[in-house]
């Protein structure tokens, strides 16, 4: 009697980072584990990325599962706001989706959108 072993993978979660002038990598942690930690053996990963929500018209490929990041200009992400999610792969499927990630491109560059965080707490000293 044949047994079918179900793993699944964890979500990872997807950052964005810019490394070099005009080089923005999306990059992932991956430990090779699931949900119970056993090994996954992992083939690869998929980025989504679209120019809206939960609509991804972009599915790129990594036949890598030692890979840990990928940058825009292999996407083909053109400068403009996009969101993106990823997923790892096994023999069995895919993991769940990470979080999606909504950033703006602007010359090849994340742009910080938002006003930043109100500062600490404002101290008076005598000299």
């Amino acid at each position: 009697m044949k047994r079918l072993v179900l793993i699944a993978l964890l979500a990872l979660p997807l950052t964005i980072t810019a490394h070099n002038i005009g080089q923005t990598h999306f990059d992932w942690d991956h430990s090779g584990l699931d949900v119970n930690g056993n090994p996954t053996d992992l083939t690869g990963f998929v980025v989504s990325c679209g120019a809206q929500s939960g609509e991804y018209t972009i599915n790129y490929t990594i036949p890598d599962g030692t890979a840990r990041h990928v940058t825009t200009a292999e996407l083909g992400l053109a400068d403009g706001v996009w969101y993106c999610q990823h997923v790892a792969t096994n023999i069995i499927g895919p993991s769940a989706p990470s979080a999606e990630q909504r950033f703006r491109l602007a010359g090849g560059l994340p742009v910080v959108e938002g006003v930043p965080a109100a500062p600490g707490d404002l101290v008076i000293v005598a000299n």
